[in-house]
């Protein structure tokens, strides 16, 4: 009867621990996606966009997060100011491929992902991460530089050039 109990005892906890593991292999990783609704990050920001997801024509089209990438497209020289609207349309593919042209690891797919978004948060320069996890990070463009900031929930942020105000780069809205 002993060796049964110790039996089911151990088969339980075995089964225990697989669906745990099972469990912590498909959560979401601590990462930024788009799955939490803003450009996000954590740690040193100078790697903080690696790992966005995919904004293009047909995905997070009309967002404030296309609003910060065409910031980014305006800084490299690709984009012209009255193009910073937050719509991911024809114009800002065209200035999104000439910017992964610069680069022979990208592809020129026209779409800004994770690969793409790291290009650009590799020109970071002026990088302060403070303890509490806000941050701030001069993008150092071809043509501009403008500044963006990490609040303490780790999202994305910075001062929109056509009138000023205050921007956080969200997926799945548009104040651009």
């Amino acid at each position: 009867m002993r060796n049964k109990k110790f039996a089911t005892g151990t088969i339980a906890a075995l089964t225990g621990l697989v669906l745990a593991g099972g469990m912590l292999a498909t959560a979401a990783p601590a990462s930024a996606n788009t799955n939490d609704g803003y450009v996000s990050g954590a740690g040193t920001m100078s790697d903080d966009w690696g790992d966005e997801g995919t904004i293009s024509t047909t995905s997070y089209s009309s967002s404030t997060a296309t609003c910060l990438w065409q910031q980014v497209l305006h800084a490299e020289g690709l984009l012209s100011a009255s193009g910073i609207d937050g719509h991911f349309g024809p114009n800002t593919r065209t200035a999104t491929e000439s910017f992964q042209r610069r680069y022979s690891d990208l592809e020129n797919d026209g779409k800004a992902g994770p690969n793409t978004w790291g290009k650009a948060d590799n020109k970071f320069t002026r990088i302060i991460d403070s303890t509490n996890g806000s941050a701030q990070a001069r993008y150092d463009g071809v043509s501009s530089d403008f500044t963006v900031y990490r609040n303490t929930q780790g999202r994305h942020f910075w001062w929109h050039e056509g009138d000023g105000a205050h921007r956080t780069a969200a997926y799945r809205s548009n104040s651009c």
